[in-house]
């Protein structure tokens, strides 16, 4: 999710700080999600409306499979 939000944003031309006005989600909890952190739902959807995009184009579905399969769920 790093990746995709930091693409998004950055095509949005956002900063951080602009981002995290627009969705009221906190600049840490960007900041923390932009270098790999796991997130909630609910803030993808925050993130997601303030960026116009759907939530599932910042899920890498691929990454969250592997993490399933190798921990045998």
């Amino acid at each position: 999710m790093a990746t995709r939000l930091r693409y998004w944003r950055e095509r949005r031309r956002l900063t951080q700080m602009e981002l995290a006005q627009l969705s009221a989600v906190g600049i840490a909890t960007i900041r923390r999600i932009e270098a790999g952190q796991d997130t909630y739902l609910g803030t993808i959807e925050k993130l997601a409306k303030s960026l116009r995009i759907k939530p599932w184009h910042l899920i890498d579905w691929s990454e969250s499979l592997t993490d399933r399969t190798s921990s045998g769920r």
